[in-house]
């Protein structure tokens, strides 16, 4: 019996290599966050922004990186809640 390949299309935001400028970064993770939609998304998108703070909290200030990221950070809670209120609808 045959092998049946199914082909698994996936948009990859790639990052530009020669940016590190923390404003460049910041846009990139902002449309990486825009794209989530699962759980599992959500809480690889914690992980960079953690990243994200971990790196430039000396450059730019802790509370401005922060306030810069909080609307990211409301988002992805908000995809784990609408997750976790779909996994107690269904007990």
């Amino acid at each position: 019996m045959g092998l049946i390949f199914f082909p698994i299309f996936v948009k990859i935001h790639k990052m530009e290599k020669r940016s590190t400028h923390w404003a460049d970064v910041l846009n990139w993770l902002q449309t990486v966050v825009d794209s989530c939609s699962t759980q599992e998304h959500a809480l690889t998108c914690e992980r960079l922004i953690r990243n994200f703070h971990r790196m430039y909290e000396k450059q730019v200030g802790y509370k401005e990186v922060w306030d810069l990221t909080r609307d990211m950070e409301m988002k992805l809670w908000k995809i784990g809640d609408w997750k976790l209120k779909d996994k107690i609808k269904m007990l």
